[in-house]
């Protein structure tokens, strides 16, 4: 019987990581001692050996190489539960398409809009 060969882990998500490890100097065995996973398991899926980890495996390396949460997961190409939601309602392939060919400038303004009106609503279900 034909044994399955791994997936590696995605480049990018391999990339992220290696150069978060680089830019804080941190070796195979201190990012291991931070986030309590062995060396080889980080050597082998830096190599590509190893695929995509748990999201709490995932979590602890954002976590210890102080990337912005979530980083390390959307590269892994998963997406929160927070992102599964919005992606599931009605309209939302549309808006994505309509964000997409958007300049920095005005992506940031929709941001902008979208946190008013998330604050709005926080405000308005507390009351």
């Amino acid at each position: 019987m034909p044994t399955q060969k791994a997936t590696p882990a995605p480049i990018g998500f391999r990339n992220l990581l290696k150069n978060a490890m680089e830019s804080q100097g941190l070796t195979n065995r201190k990012l291991a001692d931070l986030t309590n996973i062995s060396p080889a398991f980080i050597s082998r899926l830096l190599s590509g050996q190893r695929g995509v980890p748990t999201n709490e495996v995932i979590a602890r390396l954002e976590n210890a190489l102080q990337l912005e949460p979530k980083q390390l997961l959307y590269e892994a190409g998963r997406i929160d539960r927070a992102v599964q939601t919005v992606l599931q309602k009605p309209g939302a392939p549309l808006l994505m398409r309509t964000l997409a060919p958007l300049s920095a400038a005005d992506f940031l303004k929709v941001q902008q809009v979208a946190d008013d009106l998330a604050r709005k609503h926080r405000q308005t279900s507390i009351k």
